[in-house]
């Protein structure tokens, strides 16, 4: 069986010391479609800067086919995410959100 592309663990991440993520654990299988809905300040967007590295949590991990988002070298992790995840952001005031992902062959 393939491994995961995305596997969330104990994922706790939000912002100056608040989380707004508590404790999420996810598998995103090859082929799945993934549908993140909520509230205003629920997380969603959180949550994505999460899977594709843009910000590191404060517990927890995201694993991208099996390596560590959080452990990647600072140098490395860029390359690594543009190797295996297209993200398309919608411009929203000073904010740019992910819309949606998808993996690369």
């Amino acid at each position: 069986m393939a491994q995961a592309p995305i596997t969330v663990t104990g994922l706790t991440g939000g912002y100056s010391g608040t989380p707004v993520i508590h404790n999420c654990n996810m598998q995103i299988a090859s082929g799945e479609i993934v549908v993140i809905m909520g509230g205003s300040g629920s997380g969603k967007s959180t949550f994505l800067r999460h899977l594709i590295g843009l910000k590191e949590p404060m517990q927890g991990d995201v694993l991208l086919f099996g390596e560590s988002l959080v452990r990647c070298s600072v140098i490395i992790l860029p390359i690594f995410i543009n190797r295996h995840i297209e993200s398309f952001f919608l411009e929203r005031l000073l904010f740019s959100y992910p819309l949606f992902l998808f993996f690369k062959g």
